[in-house]
């Protein structure tokens, strides 16, 4: 018992330190990825007590309601903090209009201590003017509310979720010398793990992943991915036609002649190595002059794509593709992860993992509900853990 409350009190600390973070930062310098978090593992706990556990029906279904809510509640929380934004800055502008006399009076009386050189009564209104700021009311108030709320589920979800993982892993993977420790055991054992911990921590890791996914394929785009696959092509294809240009009657007097002269000064090479390395070297000297337009290309093909972005239609359209991109990798990744566990599910070392996710509200839906689980009976991989 006493280590369980010592872990809340850890965890509460953590929360408490996001919390005055979040108070600093305010609620439009958060991302409010705790609460998202929170709130879409939320609606899959609900969601799946209605949902019929039926292969295919209950994975589609989860999938689409889960990924849903977290769309809904990115796009309220980001609409939330530009409601706030501007609700902030009509006040400032009206605290600045409303306060313009006095800091113009104020003003006037500094030009008139330095016109008479009195430079303790300009210091004097120089620290009153720094006291007459844009107030943002009680917006400016809210904001600060809401970051103490958001920056403590973030921080709070955050190391949760570690601590989570953390003690899953030492299970399933059997470690002794940690999972024997008296307080592991306890922890373990105790009420919050077994009725909170163990069924929230998959989907939640697995709902923040997700979550982190679609918010930064959003803000950078689909066309982020473009330069670095522009500048690959690039690559490969110049490396390919180098080679190709230096194997082609056109470089064949230039071969010869390195065969001839400077190969056979430097080395004892038979005819065919000479040719190769003649070869390899004129390959590498067009290679290095193409360079210089994948480097141009590196460098300005960023910076014309980000003038498109600069178009608010473009930007939307932009990244809700970058975040299709993501999220639609992403679950490629945990559906074949998760196919290829379940066909392992009847092995005695995978009992623990079982038992976690079948707890799991969304995780389950790539593991024993998985659409996609007959894809995957014939991977070869049960020989290596049976052996």
């Amino acid at each position: 018992m006493t280590v369980t409350i010592i872990s809340i009190i850890a965890i509460s600390v953590a929360a408490a330190m996001g919390a005055i973070i979040g108070i600093f930062k305010k609620a439009t310098g958060l991302s409010f990825w705790g609460a998202i978090v929170l709130l879409s593992a939320a609606v899959a706990l609900l969601v799946a007590k209605f949902v019929p556990k039926e292969n295919g029906i209950y994975a589609w279904l989860m999938l689409g309601v889960t990924v849903g809510a977290i769309v809904l509640f990115i796009c309220f929380f980001g609409w939330l903090k530009k409601f706030l934004e501007k609700r902030i800055k009509n006040a400032q502008e009206y605290s600045h209009y409303k306060n313009k006399d006095k800091v113009d009076e104020n003003e006037a009386y500094i030009l008139n201590a330095v016109d008479a050189k009195n430079k303790k009564q300009y210091r004097k209104l120089r620290r009153k003017r720094r006291k007459i700021k844009e107030s943002s009311g009680a917006w400016g108030v809210i904001n600060r509310l809401l970051g103490f709320i958001a920056g403590g589920l973030d921080w709070l979800v955050a190391v949760g979720s570690i601590c989570c993982i953390a003690l899953i892993f030492v299970e399933v993977c059997g470690i002794g010398v940690i999972q024997d420790n008296a307080i592991v055991q306890e922890l373990l054992s105790s009420s919050a793990w077994v009725n909170l911990g163990s069924k929230f921590a998959i989907d939640i890791l697995i709902i923040g992943t997700l979550v982190i996914a679609i918010r930064s394929a959003f803000k950078r785009g689909i066309f982020h991915y473009i330069t670095p696959i522009v500048v690959i092509a690039m690559l490969a294809g110049f490396g390919y036609s180098s080679w190709a240009i230096a194997s082609s009657s056109v470089c064949a007097g230039i071969v010869t002649s390195l065969q001839d002269g400077l190969l056979v000064q430097l080395t004892s090479m038979n005819a065919d190595i000479s040719a190769i390395v003649a070869k390899v070297i004129i390959t590498g000297v067009i290679f290095l002059l193409s360079l210089i337009l994948v480097i141009i290309t590196g460098i300005y093909l960023p910076k014309l794509l980000n003038k498109f972005r600069d178009n608010d239609a473009f930007y939307v359209l932009d990244g809700v593709l970058g975040a299709v991109f993501s999220l639609a990798l992403l679950l490629v990744i945990y559906v074949a992860l998760g196919g290829v566990a379940y066909t392992l599910s009847d092995l005695e070392f995978m009992s623990k993992f079982s038992s976690y996710e079948a707890q799991s509200a969304f995780a389950n839906c790539f593991y024993a509900f998985n659409p996609l689980a007959s894809v995957f009976v014939n991977v070869p991989i049960r020989f290596w853990f049976t052996y």
